[in-house]
Order: structure tokens, then sequence, then C-alpha cells
């Protein structure tokens, strides 16, 4: 081998320690910053999973608005969220989870929790969430 030959790892590999990390999110997203062909295997780890709460619930938990801005910032990363639990309290909250639908597409588990079933304008719009095949809907 010359030195104008470089060696490459297959990408196989990269997946298998990527997954060998799913349960270090910090390590996820540092991978995910380090070589865009690595963002697919810890987005799947990273966004794979997600529980998003309007503003009436506590501080430190992830809001359907910061996850909106997410999705504005990538639309891309909507597409690897398989398992969803959504709380809304407010119309403000719906129209946020409505917008927050429209990046999705690959949903397989659904969990919504409201007080109100009015807040959603469109219950239509739940139908592009994704090939769902866990619904619930919960009366909080």
């Amino acid at each position: 081998m010359t030195i104008s030959q470089s060696r490459t790892f297959p990408a196989e590999l990269f997946d298998n320690v990527i997954d060998f990390l799913h349960d270090d999110r910090d390590a996820l997203k540092n991978c995910s910053l380090t070589c865009h062909s690595w963002l697919p295997s810890a987005g799947y780890h990273i966004f794979g999973t997600i529980r998003l709460v309007g503003y009436s619930y506590p501080n430190d938990l992830p809001r359907l608005g910061n996850f909106l801005q997410l999705l504005r910032a990538n639309s891309r990363l909507g597409l690897f969220v398989r398992s969803l639990d959504v709380h809304l309290d407010e119309t403000e909250d719906a129209n946020l989870f409505t917008e927050i639908v429209a990046y999705l597409g690959a949903v397989q588990e659904f969990y919504l929790y409201m007080h109100r079933w009015d807040l959603i304008a469109e219950p239509g719009v739940l139908a592009q969430i994704g090939p769902v095949s866990m619904l619930r809907f919960i009366n909080s």
C-alpha cells in the first residue's frame, strides 16, 4: 500500500460502536457531531423515544416549543422518532404539536395525554404521525 492510499473502516463497524453507546446520550450527541455519516445511527438512539410536554409542566421536562425549533433547524430529525409521548394542556400546546406532526412520519408508538379532547382542532392531522402500531389516548 502506498502513502497516497487510505484505509477506511466499514460503515457497519461505526454503526456497531454507536449501537454500543445507545444509553450514553452525551457520547451519542458527540458522535452525531463528529461525522455527517454518523448522524443516522446516532439519531436513531437520540431521537428514538421522545417525551414532550406543554408550558404548564415543570421546567426540567422537554418542551413542545423547543422540539419544534430543533425540527425547524433540521427537519430530518423527526424521521428518527419511533415512540412519541405527548402531554397537552392548552390550545397553544396543541397548536405547537400540530406543527411538530408535519416533521414526523415514522412514529410506531404514540401516547397522547390531554384533559380536553377538543384541544386538537384538526384530529385528522394525527394520521400524519406515521405507521402507528401502538396508540394510547389518555384523558388526564
